[in-house]
């Protein structure tokens, strides 16, 4: 029998199938979109399902950038000039009008700089303390619907917790856990205060774990939980976790950054999400999936009505958060 023909006449044969696997084919190689992009446009993959954002804004400036009432056609460009040089860590938080910007400067000092009309105008940066080193690895913040903050920061191997409660501060409090050096963390309230704290537990294993401070929620006030582990790799490998992210829309949403030092390494944004009807403490997170976006960063999430935003050092994404559908009926025959 000649071969050749045989081959050749399969070819021909059951072509959607075989147009169906290079698809697929294409799609487990990262080749999972067709035609050119367009201008300001961000093809993303969610679970295998793809996703267009629109790019807000690609600024990288020193300053503040604000918008008091954007639209979803904003470019987010006003920006006010803070003042502030030799600054270690950032971060922010908001609730109702009042926004609220953290930073600690290589000079150990901590700020708090707060706007009580969306980042309209800002007041003088308020002194809070003193860190005990330079040595900041991580910086979060979140408010709880009273008005009180909790602002959390990694030095060293210790993460410190300072709240403000009736509109005073009180003193930095340290937690009772015993680890390796801290690179990150990020927090949100839901009944107690939520965390992803990132580093190297005792014997130098890189970890994510997940961690609540108690307000009387399933915590007691006051109190710090279990430390539970979400993603490890160990001390004499090539993988290390760095940059948590997290919000909450209708259950939690978390990105952090995978980072392989080896061969083609890579700084890869994964993303996860809590399962449904669980609580944060229960640690039920889905298998955490690689984002196609790449960022030694990670990816900031944040949400406010039907509206979503991803921010990385160099651009701000955003999407609608309801579903859209497409009635296909006068189609299908």
């Amino acid at each position: 029998m000649n071969e050749t023909s045989v081959t050749a006449k399969l070819n021909t044969q059951d072509t959607e199938r075989l147009k169906n696997y290079r698809e697929r084919l294409n799609f487990y190689h990262g080749q999972q979109w067709e035609g050119r992009e367009r201008r300001g446009e961000k093809r993303l993959t969610f679970n295998y399902t793809r996703v267009f954002i629109d790019k807000v804004t690609s600024y990288l400036m020193s300053g503040v950038n604000f918008v008091t009432d954007p639209a979803p056609e904003s470019d987010f460009s006003q920006w006010t000039y803070a003042d502030q040089y030799n600054v270690a860590s950032v971060a922010g938080c908001s609730l109702g009008a009042e926004v609220s910007i953290f930073f600690i400067k290589t000079n150990r000092q901590i700020y708090q700089l707060k706007s009580t009309d969306y980042g309209a105008n800002w007041n003088s940066p308020q002194l809070l303390g003193y860190s005990p080193t330079t040595a900041i690895n991580g910086l979060a913040a979140s408010y709880k619907a009273s008005g009180d903050i909790a602002l959390f920061f990694a030095d060293q191997a210790t993460l410190y917790v300072m709240k403000r409660s009736g509109g005073n501060w009180g003193d930095k409090v340290d937690w009772d856990k015993s680890t390796g050096e801290l690179s990150g963390v990020a927090a949100i309230y839901d009944s107690d205060w939520n965390l992803f704290v990132t580093g190297k537990d005792s014997d130098d294993n890189f970890k994510l774990w997940s961690l609540v401070y108690g307000d009387g929620g399933e915590v007691e006030a006051g109190s710090w939980s279990e430390l539970k582990e979400f993603a490890s790799a160990a001390s004499d490998g090539n993988f290390e976790y760095r940059a948590a992210f997290m919000d909450k829309v209708d259950i939690f949403r978390s990105f952090f950054v995978e980072k392989f030092s080896g061969i083609e390494s890579y700084s890869r944004p994964f993303w996860s999400h809590s399962a449904l009807d669980s609580n944060f403490i229960d640690n039920m997170w889905h298998e955490p999936v690689p984002f196609n976006l790449s960022s030694d960063y990670g990816i900031a999430i944040a949400h406010h009505d039907e509206y979503c935003w991803l921010s990385a050092p160099y651009g701000v994404w955003q999407a609608i958060t309801s579903a859209e559908s497409l009635d296909l009926s006068a189609d299908v025959n």
